[in-house]
């Protein structure tokens, strides 16, 4: 009988354990917090786009280098963030001139000249937004920057 009472005990006390007794409660869990993407006016439908990648910069850092050879632009998709300079370089063994320009409002932008091999012209990206860059030489090139706050 006793050893009854005992066997009884023990699986007592597991199913405490197992169910949770009051003095052996955990806590509950912490909920993850989730990514809420900024509203703001200025981006189309109010909700700014998801970068393709990390931006990249800062205010004040080297500039970022975006490359034109040949027909393409490099890299095609690319993110910064507001405040930083992008340094658009001709290739050096590019066949062709290229001139770098958006007419992405509020990034809109335009190099001077067509530049050449080695050739650089900089422009720093102050708004948030998608910007779409361009060769006003070759019309069919095309990247894509967005701008992050």
């Amino acid at each position: 009988m006793r050893s009854k009472i005992i066997g009884v005990g023990i699986l007592v006390s597991c199913l405490l354990v197992a169910c949770g007794s009051p003095a052996l409660t955990a806590t509950a869990p912490v909920p993850q917090p989730t990514l809420a993407l900024p509203t703001q006016a200025g981006y189309p439908g109010g909700v700014p786009p998801v970068p393709t990648s990390p931006p990249l910069g800062y205010p004040g850092s080297p500039p970022v280098p975006v490359i034109y050879q040949d027909f393409e632009i490099r890299p095609s998709e690319l993110s910064i963030v507001a405040g930083t300079a992008v340094q658009f370089i001709i290739a050096s063994n590019a066949n062709a001139a290229h001139q770098p320009y958006s007419d992405s409002a509020p990034n809109a932008f335009e190099a001077p000249t067509a530049l050449k091999n080695n050739e650089t012209y900089e422009f720093t990206f102050t708004q948030p937004g998608p910007v779409t860059l361009l060769c006003k030489v070759h019309l069919e090139m095309r990247a894509t920057l967005t701008v992050v706050p």
